[in-house]
């Protein structure tokens, strides 16, 4: 019986969390977390590596594979 009172506070946690947030919507089901974003990424500022470009890189070469034997011919 212990271990099953444990187990009662962890899986009370678990139905909360798997409900819906409140929201005034009255079209049904909606994802107003989506809807209503909280965090915002907002982009890196210009800095003396970007003045740089785009850096030079080896370029790959072409190798041509072995010519196969024709062993099938004969």
């Amino acid at each position: 019986m212990g271990k099953l009172l444990r187990w009662i506070p962890a899986c009370a946690l678990i139905l909360v969390a798997c409900g819906d947030g409140e929201t005034g919507d009255s079209r049904g089901y909606t994802k107003a977390p989506l809807e209503v974003p909280g965090l915002r990424v907002q982009t890196e500022s210009r800095s003396e590596m970007d003045r740089l470009g785009t850096p030079n890189r080896p370029r790959g070469e072409a190798i041509a594979p072995p010519a196969a034997p024709d062993s099938a011919a004969g």
